[in-house]
């Protein structure tokens, strides 16, 4: 299993700025937030990578299988120009990730594509980008 916790986007580079998004309830609270994810454990549901809760509670990939994904809607289109998340335990060693974005949520040529190589398991380890 790969755990995200606590993911976030932010409107300056250095983790500053706005944050997106506020601490999530649930997939769909608050509004317009709208988390969703493919090949996560039962009971380990999206928004719980959105909650601010890094030590309580993640979102828990299942298995090795690089189609799966976890996905925040942030009901808008905003200029996002650094992110964090922190991982958790891990049965695989991370060799990377893509992140996606898009700002019309259609994903069909208008997204930009990060790609982070290298990660390793090593909770509380947060992944800094800008």
């Amino acid at each position: 299993s790969v755990q995200v916790r606590d993911f976030r986007l932010y409107t300056s580079a250095g983790q500053s700025g706005t944050q997106y998004p506020s601490n999530m309830t649930s997939n769909t609270a608050p509004t317009p937030y709208v988390a969703s994810g493919v090949g996560q454990f039962s009971g380990y549901d999206p928004y719980k990578a959105f909650d601010s809760s890094a030590t309580s509670s993640w979102w828990n990939l299942g298995g090795n299988n690089t189609t799966n994904y976890l996905q925040i809607d942030l009901g808008q289109a905003y200029t996002i120009k650094s992110f964090r998340f922190g991982d958790g335990f891990s049965s695989y060693k991370w060799t990377g990730l893509t992140i996606q974005a898009s700002n019309t949520g259609a994903f069909n040529g208008e997204e930009v594509e990060i790609v982070v190589t290298g990660l390793t398991p090593d909770y509380p380890n947060y992944k800094n980008a800008g």
